[in-house]
């Protein structure tokens, strides 16, 4: 997330981005990510507060940030901390813009606090890997289920993903495995290189003529990193506009 808030302020023309960041794993990760971002990016200087959880006040914590004179404030927070941090920003009258994580930029965090201080607040979202053949398959099987379209419900998306990896690393592993054999099987299944594939018919297939696959999932593309983490490559960019989230476009992570 951190890549792409970067990406974004880089596009949008930002000069001055400063960091207010939770204290926890998460929001240190993408106060991270955007600093290492924006010096591979030729940035400047990234001013930066660290804050904690459940506080009833932030206002310190902003007047310190607003010291240097940020024009963009990338927020890695939740909603409950962000809707301090920007009711109490908005208090200020020190003009600035934000980038943060939809997860915190919510309708209730418009609610709370009003049109007006939410007015063009940028979020970013992880998407499902659209347009790719898995998630045409899985929209597909979505739209029999339950009469929606798939790219209204991410996490179905990726459940369909865990089960065909884990289905894969199974045929992979072989009929008499283990757990731990079977994990061992899901980087050797999914992560580059390998023929690309988009379901357990097209992996198995070509597992059993003895060939190394990628899956390509329909949430996302199912590559995990040295930690087990299988991060989103697709990101949408939206804006609060008159109190609604009305999308932008699409980023690639890959393309960062």
């Amino acid at each position: 997330y951190g890549r792409i808030y970067a990406k974004l302020a880089k596009e949008m023309g930002f000069k001055r981005p400063a960091v207010i960041a939770l204290n926890n794993p998460a929001g240190l990760a993408q106060k991270q990510g955007f600093e290492e971002t924006w010096k591979q990016l030729d940035g400047g200087a990234v001013a930066s507060v660290i804050y904690e959880q459940k506080r009833p006040s932030y206002r310190s914590e902003v007047q310190q940030l607003l010291s240097s004179n940020p024009d963009v404030i990338i927020a890695g927070s939740y909603a409950p901390d962000l809707t301090i941090i920007l009711r109490e920003w908005y208090q200020t009258g020190i003009p600035a813009k934000f980038i943060a994580p939809s997860w915190a930029a919510n309708e209730k965090l418009v609610k709370d606090v009003g049109k007006e201080a939410a007015e063009d607040l940028n979020t970013v979202f992880g998407t499902s890997n659209l347009g790719s053949p898995a998630f045409d398959r899985f929209d597909k099987m979505y739209r029999v289920a339950t009469g929606a379209e798939g790219n209204t419900n991410k996490y179905a998306a990726m459940c369909y993903d865990m089960v065909n990896v884990l289905a894969l690393a199974m045929e992979a592993a072989g009929a008499n495995a283990d757990r731990m054999a079977i994990n061992a099987k899901f980087r050797a299944v999914s992560n580059k290189p390998g023929k690309e594939v988009g379901s357990f018919a097209e992996g198995k297939a070509e597992l059993q003529k003895g060939g190394k696959i990628n899956y390509q999932g329909a949430g996302t593309v199912a590559e995990f990193d040295k930690f087990g983490d299988d991060n989103p490559d697709v990101f949408e960019w939206s804006k609060i506009i008159d109190g609604k989230s009305v999308s932008q476009r699409l980023i690639r992570r890959s393309n960062v």
